[in-house]
């Protein structure tokens, strides 16, 4: 029995909890919020999973509606980003047995995101200077 569900583990690929951390201080606590939903979602805990993802969008809305500075950003995504971690390490006590998920595709999509932003930010300056 203990041999199955090893290989069951090892065969489910998740996020590491440092990834987490890292994707919610630079790209917001949103990034980190879809990964972590992702990570518990795979490892069978479907409504805490919910549960983080709508606290994630909550978070990120606020912030977007009080038009925080920078820094407010990268002080609650460094906080979210310590919540997450701690989370993971307290829902997923074996979480060292599980494989890792590549963050390349997650990478992928916060740069294109962010290519957008600055995109649609240049053409409003630029049309503003009009």
């Amino acid at each position: 029995m203990m041999i199955n569900q090893s290989t069951e583990e090892e065969r489910i690929s998740i996020y590491s909890p440092i990834a987490l951390f890292w994707f919610s201080l630079i790209f917001g606590p949103l990034a980190g919020g879809i990964m972590a939903f992702q990570s518990l979602k795979k490892v069978g805990q479907i409504s805490f999973a919910r549960y983080v993802l709508w606290l994630s969008i909550v978070c990120f809305v606020s912030l977007w509606i009080i038009n925080s500075s920078v820094l407010l950003g990268v002080v609650l995504g460094g906080a979210w980003g310590t919540g997450l971690w701690l989370l993971m390490q307290k829902r997923v006590p074996n979480e060292a047995n599980f494989a890792r998920r590549s963050v390349v595709k997650p990478l992928r999509i916060c740069l294109y995101i962010v290519a957008a932003f600055i995109i649609l930010t240049c053409l409003r300056i630029q049309l503003a200077s009009l």
